[in-house]
């Protein structure tokens, strides 16, 4: 599995239909009991819930989902990005799977688009939607920070990537994300 991660039984990779996500699945068969959709932070990939895994997997169907441009799913070129563009993958992915009974999980941006994907799992009704379990989401407008902005021109984006290299890139993102300068 990608990262290393590990959980009791076998991971099943997921058949996304014409899905730019990376999907795995764990624990019991869907319908088997509750469903879990774990849904990163930006800069993060599925590998984020590796210790909450074994608990999850042994009370559940998990589905670990790399959003569209992160960890192991594909990254095209089409300017779809935005949080509303990512819950609209995330919810075309639950009514594939036909997941019932879903607690959706969401870290940072993970938790902006579980509300996203919530409400129009609410529209339909009761039976699809659960409950959520939002960590420290992105819930409203707020700044964001120019380093994260750039994605908006991804051949900039990737030449400015290329001249300073990685290391600095990923410090200079830590910083503007996370570090706070008081401290």
């Amino acid at each position: 599995m990608p990262g290393g991660l590990r959980a009791p039984g076998r991971a099943r990779r997921l058949t996304v239909f014409d899905l730019p996500l990376h999907v795995e699945v764990h624990g019991r068969p869907a319908g088997g009991g509750p469903s879990f959709v774990l849904l990163h932070g930006y800069g993060g990939s599925s590998f984020s819930w590796r210790t909450w895994l074994p608990s999850l997997a042994g009370r559940g169907h998990v589905v670990l989902v790399d959003m569209k441009g992160f960890g192991a799913a594909p990254k095209p070129n089409d300017g779809r990005y935005s949080p509303a563009d990512q819950a609209d993958l995330v919810y075309t992915l639950i009514r594939q799977r036909a997941l019932r009974d879903v607690t959706l999980v969401g870290h940072s941006l993970g938790g902006g688009v579980a509300l996203l994907t919530a409400l129009r799992l609410l529209d339909e009704g009761a039976g699809r939607l659960s409950r959520m379990v939002i960590l420290a989401g992105a819930a409203y407008r707020q700044r964001i920070p120019p380093v994260v902005r750039l994605a908006h021109w991804p051949k900039l984006c990737s030449l400015l990537q290329r001249l300073p290299g990685t290391r600095f890139m990923v410090r200079r993102v830590l910083r503007s994300i996370v570090h706070d300068p008081a401290t």
